[in-house]
């Protein structure tokens, strides 16, 4: 009677092993670098480990449900010309219709087509619909035959319309980005060519609004700092909407070392990007829990920050005036540069009637979905994120 008991007691805890780990996602460990022309996405099929330092020069889309955690010593970097959209209130669906005959469900014709995705992202106001090719798209690569092979970069100054033909492809949505890579829609067995498009594990690929989570977890005791996002001047968009920062650690062990590489420089020139990683040192090193940004290009809306910590100051977030001077970023002096007109796009059309000037935001009664009113809900728990408290634990 005991054998039988003995041995239903390890049936059962074998079988509640084997559903624990079937319904875990599995983990992809994210460190190195995003080259100025990749794209790299997040999808939430997948938990992704930030290892190391994530250098961003290209663009990083992640998908609305997505959780990253940054282990011990685990840092974003987004850097000149790069991008990082992590928009929690992205969605789209894809209507299973069937392609024209001759086509595959993975051709291009099929995949742009007006019925097949119906993309249901709510626009963000503060960002004009000219400008979605600077601050969101990416290029969806075509070969000579017409064949969807990937998706690269979009050059900063592409003025084509979204699924219009570009050098090497066409203009998409970072939706249908998602989309593709999640239908794996760049292979070519008879799976992804002759069936509606499905995840891996035959789940939708439709993107579901849903908060993303970065997520700092420290390794072991002796885990000093995790987790930390910097941008840097000259990035290309760092966009965060409906993101949760949680549980990140900022001290000084990491963010201690120059940005900038000097070792090719000399003279006046070397001298000068000295003084500049030495501004930016001093201006983030253990500051901003889980972001410090020097780029006006920089979108928190609809965020919420939880249990974060800084060493010095800004538990939660650290916005901070990009260092400027000769030799390392331009001296304005006497350039007589003047402000935008505030009823005035950057390029100078007449902006919509939409857009908010900031007295109206800061006068506005929640106008949409956030719950706290106006352009605060942009920064509505930043101020409840402590200081780390100083304690000498470390030597």
């Amino acid at each position: 009677m005991r054998r039988l008991l003995r041995l239903g007691t390890m049936l059962f805890a074998l079988l509640l092993m084997a559903g624990t780990s079937y319904a875990q996602k599995p983990r992809v460990q994210v460190s190195g670098r995003i080259a100025p022309n990749d794209v790299r996405i997040f999808l939430k099929d997948s938990i992704y480990q930030i290892n190391g330092t994530l250098m961003i020069a290209g663009t990083l889309l992640i998908e609305p449900g997505t959780e990253v955690v940054f282990l011990d010593n685990g840092r974003m970097i987004d850097s000149v010309g790069g991008r990082i959209i992590a928009d929690g209130f992205m969605s789209a669906t894809y209507n299973s219709t069937a392609p024209a005959a001759g086509d595959d469900f993975n051709d291009s014709p099929y995949y742009t087509g007006n019925s097949v995705v119906s993309i249901g992202t709510k626009s963000e106001l503060s960002i004009a619909d000219g400008k979605r090719n600077v601050i969101f798209n990416v290029r969806l690569n075509e070969n000579a035959s017409g064949n969807m092979t990937g998706v690269s970069n979009l050059g900063n100054t592409v003025d084509v319309a979204e699924r219009g033909l570009v050098s090497g492809g066409r203009v998409i949505s970072p939706e249908r980005a998602i989309m593709f890579m999640a239908s794996r829609l760049f292979e070519n067995d008879d799976v992804v060519r002759f069936q509606p498009w499905k995840r891996r594990g035959g789940n939708t690929p439709n993107i579901t609004q849903a908060p993303i989570v970065f997520r700092g977890q420290a390794v072991n005791d002796y885990s000093r700092e995790w987790g930390h996002i910097i941008v840097l001047p000259g990035a290309r968009a760092a966009y965060f909407r409906n993101v949760t920062f949680k549980d990140f650690r900022k001290d000084t062990t990491v963010d201690n070392r120059y940005l900038y590489d000097t070792l090719n420089l000399t003279g006046a020139d070397r001298a000068a990007h000295i003084e500049l990683n030495k501004e930016i040192l001093k201006m983030s090193n253990g500051a901003g829990g889980a972001l410090t940004s020097f780029s006006a290009r920089t979108w928190i809306v609809d965020c919420k920050f939880e249990n974060n910590m800084a060493r010095f100051r800004g538990g939660a977030v650290n916005l901070m005036q990009a260092p400027y001077g000769v030799g390392a970023y331009p001296d304005t002096t006497g350039l007589n540069l003047t402000f935008y007109q505030s009823d005035k796009n950057p390029d100078g059309h007449q902006a919509p009637a939409s857009f908010f000037n900031l007295g109206e935001l800061l006068n506005e009664k929640d106008p949409d979905r956030s719950g706290c009113p106006g352009i605060h809900r942009c920064f509505r728990s930043v101020h409840r994120e402590p200081v780390w408290p100083y304690r000498r634990r470390h030597r």
